[in-house]
């Protein structure tokens, strides 16, 4: 894991360190956090295998320094969605077991510690030529419709017998697992038990079983030996009710500053088509963030942000660098952070409040965040 950076009390001065001309903002990425919360899941799945899914570059955090924490922590591999990810890893000296979430790549590597998915009937018919010792996992499509063989297909085993025999895992994946007691839940996993035991004498015994995702973990199954979590570990809560499982904590925060004060009259209109007005004359100015570094190009009135002790409205439309911020009367442009998730600590603002606020959902929120905003590791 990178050395974080000798000035970690002082947000502005990092990011005058960091972005050239002192002018955008930066993504402090605490490793520290994100190992908390792989022990948490340990914690929740006792000595189950357990894949951290670090797909999309970690969701955007940055896939190396983090996928070295999470190893550091305690997962026993690293799962991604394509084998050009992969690569990376393995190019970066990692040689952790990883497994591919898709669809089976043309050319594929020999790596015994690579584990690849068979996601259709098609990928079926080249597994039964196989001579590689990278290794093969099945998908199961028991209701999310987007990968996977249907139970329908996997009727009559003796026809795929060797095959089944070479396996080093079998799994599903949940359409709903955000929503703790969904009827979906139990359905898929009626499904896939049904499955595995239509499966079961030819499959090996040391084989991976999971269905559990990030949301899954509050409807682990006893036939489950493995899991991957990916959206929990970076600080999101991936449920929209209670359940029994800790939260995450919170890891990443996202910092600018306001520039550019100016007073502006009641009845000025703000940002493009002038869909906010000033009600009375105030004092505005600009955080150097947009929907270039990940905000949403929309009306942003629902949006606010954290400074100091309090915070900041947007006003009008997100534009391509900058946006709009309504200042309080004692603000001074320039010496204040402003958080548009953190700070770290006590009622931050987190992943799942951005991404309410911005109409989107908390995967969309941390992927989206640019690459020309610095990610800065602690």
């Amino acid at each position: 894991m990178s050395p974080g950076p000798e000035i970690t009390n002082n947000p502005v001065e990092l990011i005058r360190q960091h972005v050239p001309g002192g002018l955008g903002s930066v993504l402090l990425v605490h490793c520290t956090q994100i190992m908390t919360n792989a022990a948490q899941v340990r914690q929740v799945i006792g000595n189950r295998f357990f894949w951290a899914v670090v797909k999309a570059d970690a969701y955007g955090l940055g896939v190396l320094p983090v996928a070295r924490a999470l190893l550091d922590a305690g997962a026993d591999g690293l799962a991604v969605a394509r084998l050009g990810e992969y690569q990376e890893l393995r190019d970066a000296g990692i040689t952790a077991p990883v497994l591919v979430l898709g669809p089976m790549p043309e050319r594929v590597p020999e790596d015994p510690e690579l584990h690849l998915t068979i996601t259709c009937a098609d990928e079926l018919d080249r597994a039964r030529l196989w001579t590689s010792p990278t290794k093969l996992q099945l998908k199961v499509n028991t209701g999310m419709g987007r990968l996977g063989l249907g139970p329908e297909q996997l009727q009559v085993p003796d026809a795929m017998a060797d095959v089944l025999r070479r396996l080093s895992g079998i799994w599903t994946h949940y359409s709903s697992a955000d929503l703790p007691g969904d009827p979906t839940i139990s359905s898929q996993q009626h499904l896939f038990c049904q499955v595995l035991d239509t499966l079961r004498t030819f499959l090996p015994d040391d084989i991976q079983v999971h269905a559990a995702n990030s949301g899954g973990l509050a409807s682990l199954l006893d036939v489950e030996n493995t899991v991957r979590v990916g959206l929990y570990l970076y600080g999101a809560n991936p449920w929209t009710g209670a359940t029994a499982v800790p939260l995450p904590v919170h890891c990443v925060d996202w910092i600018t500053r306001v520039a550019s004060p100016r007073l502006l009259p009641a009845g000025h209109a703000v940002s493009y088509r002038g869909l906010y007005s000033v009600s009375d004359p105030g004092r505005y100015g600009v955080i150097p963030v947009g929907y270039a570094d990940g905000l949403p190009g929309q009306d942003a009135r629902q949006l606010r942000v954290r400074s100091g002790t309090g915070y900041l409205n947007l006003r009008g439309r997100i534009t391509m660098d900058l946006t709009v911020v309504e200042m309080a009367a004692e603000a001074t442009a320039g010496d204040q952070p402003v958080y548009l998730l953190g700070p770290l600590g006590d009622n931050p603002l987190t992943v799942n409040d951005l991404a309410r606020d911005t109409g989107r959902i908390e995967y969309e929120v941390l992927t989206s965040i640019g690459r020309r905003v610095p990610r800065i590791y602690l």
